[in-house]
């Protein structure tokens, strides 16, 4: 409001000076009253649900049919009936334009992302073992149920930044409509929390066993007169039979010293595996391309290798120049080295530096029907 006030003398001096007449004027206030706002042209407009009020206070649902920027916004009542009404006599119909925008989120083609995983955010080394032997519903849904209430509190915020972006004011609208709203804002929902935390779980040490050296009584016990050669000749076969060349003297040097550094012992709890540090993606035999588990053949180069006593914990590792090609599978999966489940494993037993074992690896699915050919 604009006030324009025409000023006076002082009280007791006559308009005109101390000479002047004996009179006094009053002052004169003149309002001039600043022009209404016109309507916002993104909240009224054609197609918007409002309630228009009549000149005795009542209100009619109808819908905005022509809005010329004017004063004026013609309005289709439900029976049918337009009416020319000023702008400041209609409001948005806070829960009909809701119903409406539920409809638009629930047909269009946006999507949603929800679930927010933050930068340090991986999975634990319990559902990297599962992820690693194929389990990967399991520990989806595990990973989307620690997200829900995160993402059904995002979907919320969501749903009141739409209602606000379309003028309409949230506290009108009714509560079970925001929550259907945020609903079908969920169901749109494409952030992939899973994805994100393998991606963000760093490298491990990980191991793949070639098979159990073990079995016959002159392999059991490495005191028996022969058992030394016995026993290399018996990890040269399985390294021979995974492709590398176990005669080289390299090669022949690292299995002698894993036979006689090794587990005195070759029981059912002896393996001879490849330990390695990777990525836990290239390990995995969930096969993400088609959604199935499916045996993977892991070719590594200039592998170490370690004899390790499950048991006990003794063991040895050696590295070995060639390449080794060998098979994960749903029965024998590539394990993670921390693992439990599985007795010691080569950190725990030798306290290691887990990067020093980065290997350089490639793989390949093995087709269906192969597996026990390239095993």
């Amino acid at each position: 409001m604009s006030n324009f006030h025409i000023s006076r003398q002082p009280q007791g001096i006559p308009t005109g000076g101390q000479f002047a007449e004996t009179t006094h004027s009053e002052a004169v206030g003149v309002s001039i009253s600043a022009p209404l706002p016109h309507p916002d042209p993104k909240v009224y407009r054609v197609g918007r649900h409002v309630l228009w009020e009549d000149e005795i206070g009542e209100e009619h649902p109808g819908v905005i049919s022509t809005a010329d920027g004017g004063s004026n916004v013609t309005v289709t009542l439900e029976g049918g009936n337009k009416v020319v009404a000023a702008w400041h006599s209609v409001r948005l119909d806070a829960d009909r334009e809701a119903d409406a925008l539920i409809e638009r989120v629930s047909a269009g083609s946006d999507t949603y992302s929800l679930a927010f995983v933050q930068y340090d955010d991986r999975l634990r080394d319990d559902q990297v073992s599962r992820y690693l032997s194929g389990s990967y519903s399991e520990v989806e849904d595990e990973v989307n149920d620690l997200f829900t209430e995160s993402v059904i509190d995002a979907s919320t915020e969501q749903a009141r930044d739409l209602l606000k972006e379309a003028g309409i004011d949230v506290d009108e609208v009714d509560t079970d409509k925001l929550d259907q709203l945020a609903e079908e804002i969920r169901e749109k929902d494409d952030s992939d929390p899973m994805a994100g935390l393998v991606r963000n779980t760093p490298e491990k040490l990980m191991r793949l066993t070639l098979g159990q050296p073990g079995g016959t009584n002159t392999l059991y016990d490495g005191n028996v007169d022969g058992a030394q050669e016995a026993r290399e000749a018996r990890i040269a076969a399985m390294l021979n039979e995974r492709g590398l060349d176990a005669s080289s003297p390299e090669a022949k040097e690292a299995i002698s010293s894993l036979v006689t550094e090794g587990p005195q012992y070759w029981h059912e709890g002896v393996d001879l595996d490849v330990v390695y540090f990777d990525d836990i993606r290239d390990s995995t035999v969930f096969n993400a391309d088609t959604g199935e588990v499916a045996s993977r053949e892991i070719q590594f180069k200039d592998p170490y290798v370690v004899l390790l006593d499950r048991v006990n914990g003794s063991g040895y590792d050696a590295r070995i120049p060639g390449m080794i090609k060998a098979t994960a599978t749903e029965e024998n999966p590539v394990k993670l080295d921390a693992d439990d489940k599985y007795g010691y494993g080569w950190d725990e037993t030798a306290g290691v530096v887990h990067s020093a074992y980065r290997t350089d690896t490639g793989s390949t699915w093995v087709p269906t029907g192969t597996e026990s050919a390239a095993a």
